[in-house]
């Protein structure tokens, strides 16, 4: 039990996260100490999404089903589907909690004529394009 209070800077040396648990000890949020990406309670993500950058992503993947019912999907909860930079940079940074991010194609927001992005079939790199009416899980983003 104790306060910490400073008028100057708190340095976390090393790449350290910093973790706040609760008096149970159960992890409530942290702060990545290599990427500043916040997790957790504190971040101003819904308890299902995880922060990236400036942008929330859903921690596990949605159901199958082709981008335009996808899209809605997203829509009618108030987010959107993620871009292919959002969907890429949460792959590569993976916080605790994101889940299967490389176990199929995953539809993106990113279109070209009848086409839309499918990324991480089997690595983060992993990127292909399929029509709009295939079936393939998703995610949803929004911008907090």
């Amino acid at each position: 039990e104790g306060d910490i209070s400073t008028t100057g800077d708190v340095n976390i040396m090393m790449g350290a996260d910093l973790v706040f648990t609760n008096t149970s000890g159960v992890e409530t949020g942290r702060i990545d100490g290599e990427t500043g990406v916040m997790t957790g309670n504190f971040a101003s993500c819904p308890n299902d999404m995880l922060a990236v950058g400036n942008s929330c992503i859903e921690a596990n993947q949605r159901g199958t089903t082709h981008w335009r019912n996808a899209s809605v999907a997203c829509a009618n909860v108030g987010r959107r589907l993620c871009t292919s930079t959002e969907w890429y940079a949460a792959c590569s940074i993976n916080p605790t909690g994101l889940t299967n991010m490389t176990n199929g194609w995953e539809l993106s927001s990113d279109t070209y004529q009848s086409n839309v992005t499918l990324l991480g079939s089997s690595s983060c790199t992993s990127i292909t394009y399929s029509s709009w009416s295939s079936s393939y899980q998703y995610r949803c983003c929004m911008t907090p």
